[in-house]
């Protein structure tokens, strides 16, 4: 089991999926898109990704930044040199 974090090959994989489930958009030359404040979109996606350890991925995920929900791994991980 490995954990996704940005030096997981299938990193990229996650984001666009996270991207896509989150229907990031531009509207009015803003960008939105759907949050439900949780961790549920991120995690559904770890399940269908199969060999991710979940909970240690959330460890990371909060540890870096997304304690609270989805869209936090993009704003405070992925958008991260």
């Amino acid at each position: 089991m490995e954990i996704m974090n940005k030096q997981n090959k299938r990193w990229k994989e996650f984001v666009c999926r996270l991207l896509e489930g989150l229907n990031f958009r531009k509207e009015n030359g803003k960008h939105v898109w759907n949050c439900d404040h949780t961790h549920n979109k991120s995690m559904s996606i770890l399940k269908e990704m199969e060999d991710v350890d979940i909970a240690k991925t959330m460890e990371y995920f909060k540890s870096n930044g997304a304690r609270c929900c989805s869209c936090e791994i993009m704003m405070n991980i992925d958008a991260r040199d």
